[in-house]
């Protein structure tokens, strides 16, 4: 399928964050943020499993605590979700994202964030860029439930849900694999956004239904009327 065969009939977007809109951790350190949340975990660092210990992914400290105890993940939530929300103050653009998000705007569609990250992070980028009032809803991560998050449908389910769709209706755009995973258990269409040649691969596996390399691709072909 090429692009424009994906969009034309799509009324309803759901658009993963970090990647297709920013990047979350473009002025600071996923790094920093997941050594935090390390040192909030009890026992000391030998009591830690050696992928955890070494992650640079804070998501995957939040995915270990859920397996700990309700008390330190909800420690290692509120802490996140604070760091989160800072970074969001120095996030940098992506490329002709808000170009992007403003054509789909305009050609009637409407746009929802779907999100392992928090909702509280998400809100926060869009009000200080001047998106918010452009997008339709914010679905971010469920507190306390880091199973929820995607490669699971949960996210993109309560998105089309939030906007009374069907899922035949929707396509995600995402640059991960889990964001296409998702999107193939949720019954959507699927965009993969290769933003580092590296994932071409991994992306491709999960056999989405087309592949572009810049939200520019995006932003002319949603001027395209829908079907």
């Amino acid at each position: 399928m090429t692009l424009a065969e994906v969009l034309r009939g799509v009324r309803h977007v759901l658009l993963d964050f970090d990647g297709p809109v920013c990047a979350l951790y473009g002025g600071s350190s996923d790094t920093e943020v997941a050594t935090k949340l390390r040192n909030l975990l009890s026992g000391g660092p030998l009591n830690i499993p050696a992928p955890i210990a070494h992650t640079s992914d804070p998501l995957e400290v939040l995915r270990y605590a859920a397996v700990r105890s309700y008390r330190e993940l909800s420690l290692i939530e509120a802490e996140f979700v604070a760091q989160e929300v800072h970074a969001s103050t120095t996030a940098t653009p992506t490329q002709r994202a808000r170009e992007a998000i403003t054509a789909l705007a305009s050609s009637g569609r409407t746009i929802t964030i779907v999100s392992n990250n928090s909702s509280d992070a998400v809100i926060a980028y869009l009000s200080r860029i001047g998106l918010a009032h452009i997008v339709d809803g914010v679905v971010g991560r469920v507190p306390r439930h880091p199973e929820l998050m995607k490669p699971r449908p949960d996210l993109l389910q309560a998105a089309i849900e939030q906007r009374s769709a069907n899922a035949k209706e929707c396509v995600m755009i995402g640059d991960s694999a889990s964001d296409i995973a998702a999107a193939r258990a949720a019954g959507t269409l699927a965009i993969a956004f290769v933003n580092r040649p590296a994932k071409t691969k991994q992306l491709k596996q999960e056999q989405p239904d087309v592949m572009i390399e810049s939200m520019g691709e995006i932003e002319l072909v949603s001027q395209l009327p829908i079907a």
